[in-house]
């Protein structure tokens, strides 16, 4: 009958409109304050530091082309990393104006090293602010250089630490008073390079060399999986009472042809002797399947489409609270852990769910241990990777990033000293950066107010009060069909499906 095509196309239409009705509400989003743009050039990495009432702004360029160019990997020769840092003051990211005529960036100083950057680290707070690893060439033997920038009065200075050996080393973590890196290959899960005392004092801008060196624990046969073809790792010091302690949180990724391999492990240093206090190993696989039903509509067959769709390696990345009890970490995809430390370890053994992890020394349970939790960011899309977090001096403030452009912000009250774990509550959306990638973020506090700071890597910051939060209409009909056109063009042929068949009957 005539009529059909045309109710079928109004019940297709009419279920659009009522899922766009349907739909949940968007996050509130967090009151912005100060939009600023200091040059047009996209940096690599973004590093802001808020210190003496400033803002330092950081943009580093891993390889930047200075001679005839040779190599295809990260050490190769003719090219430099480019470290560029210019200042302003703080008072104005918090005003809601777009600019100030009196309050330019101050240039402090532009670096060019002596090899290309392979990565950087963010250091504790307050005195140690960043560290970027870069490689040169002394005549057949490469040299792997870290250069650690600290504050001093008045200005930021750096000195540079020849790491010993010449491995090429896959990851490294800026410590207060110590580098944590691992090498590939090597024997041992990880080392660790001591640094002088007082080394941040005067002269600056010098060479220095490891005080002393230290074995992390030998690796085992289990630790890396057959027909690994990629791995990654991650390295950070965790909060200890006990000055004589030195405790080392590390996580290793490992990719096969068909699924990843986490490894995950807390493991103490006594008397130059290693203890593993806690651990836990799982895998995931490296590809979906997703069946595509609505194919067998639009092509006239009968079968069920499937795509076998490749998970991404993850990006490792962490974040810690500034005195190093909390610790939250991503592992694959935009799930991520949680580390919180408690000395509320005499409840915990009438916990039998907590008593059997709890950290012992000769059977003598230790008045320490660090909760675990397991989450996920509240994605838009499966697909959604983590690439980056920050936590605020607390740990009670947490802003991840994704690879959609995305900040997700999370509070929660204080989780220390519990006996049990305080979870994170998602409660702020920043999706309108557009396609612009973020680089850092920082929390500040000022006048019992928080703040926030997002450094992008096209080289602009945006300043947010996050205690005030802005909340969005829900999106009316017309921008719920651009914000989810995909999902409607799928659905749209669908449709157009039915009716065309309909209207040929």
């Amino acid at each position: 009958m005539q009529w059909r095509p045309f109710v079928l196309l109004m019940v297709g239409l009419s279920i659009v409109f009522l899922i766009s009705l349907i739909s949940d509400p968007p996050y509130p989003q967090p009151t912005r304050l100060h939009v600023d743009t200091i040059e047009s050039k996209p940096a690599d990495e973004i590093v802001l530091t808020i210190a003496h009432g400033f803002v330092y702004h950081t943009a580093i360029w891993f390889q930047v082309e200075s001679a005839l160019l040779h190599g295809v990997g990260p050490l190769k020769t003719g090219t430099v990393g480019v470290v560029r840092q210019r200042r302003k003051p703080l008072h104005i990211f918090y005003n809601n104006q777009s600019a100030f005529d009196d309050d330019e960036w101050t240039v402090m100083f532009q670096h060019d090293l002596q090899g290309p950057v392979s990565k950087i680290s963010h250091a504790p707070p307050p005195q140690l602010q960043f560290a970027l690893m870069y490689h040169q060439l002394d005549n057949e033997d490469p040299q792997h250089m870290i250069r650690v920038y600290y504050l001093s009065p008045g200005a930021m200075h750096y000195k540079d630490l020849l790491m010993p050996g010449t491995t090429w080393i896959d990851s490294f973590t800026l410590e207060n008073n110590a580098i944590l890196y691992s090498r590939d290959p090597d024997w041992y899960r990880f080392r660790i390079a001591h640094l002088p005392a007082d080394w941040t004092l005067a002269p600056h801008s010098t060479l220095i060399t490891p005080d002393r060196l230290q074995n992390g624990p030998p690796i085992k046969k289990y630790h890396q999986p057959k027909y690994t073809v990629l791995h990654d790792s991650m390295l950070s010091r965790l909060y200890s009472p006990q000055d004589d302690t030195y405790r080392v949180f590390s996580l290793d990724v490992h990719k096969t042809r068909l699924r990843f391999y986490i490894n995950i492990t807390i493991a103490d240093n006594h008397d130059d002797q290693w203890k593993t206090r806690d651990g836990d190993t799982f895998s995931h696989r490296v590809y979906t399947s997703e069946s595509l039903q609505y194919m067998a509509f639009v092509d006239g067959t009968s079968h069920l489409h499937q795509d076998r769709v490749e998970t991404k390696m993850p990006t490792l990345t962490y974040a810690r609270s500034g005195n190093g009890k909390t610790l939250v970490a991503t592992y694959i995809k935009h799930k991520f852990l949680t580390f919180d430390y408690t000395d509320r370890t005499d409840a915990l053994q009438q916990k039998p769910d907590e008593a059997k992890y709890l950290y012992r020394d000769q059977k003598t349970v230790l008045p320490e241990y660090f909760f675990w939790a397991d989450d996920q960011v509240d994605v838009s899309s499966d697909y959604e990777d983590i690439m980056g977090m920050a936590l605020n001096h607390a740990g009670t403030l947490l802003a991840i990033w994704t690879d959609t452009h995305q900040v997700y912000i999370y509070k929660r009250s204080d989780p220390h000293h519990k006996t049990q774990l305080v979870a994170w509550s998602l409660q702020m959306v920043i999706h309108d950066l557009d396609t612009s990638r973020v680089g850092t973020i920082v929390f500040w506090e000022q006048q019992d107010k928080n703040y926030m700071m997002i450094g992008l890597k096209n080289q602009e910051i945006q300043s947010f009060w996050i205690d005030a939060a802005h909340v969005l209409d829900r999106p009316n009909f017309w921008q719920f069909l651009i914000d989810r056109w995909n999902m409607l063009t799928a659905m749209s042929m669908v449709i157009a499906a039915f009716v065309f068949h309909e209207s040929h009957r």
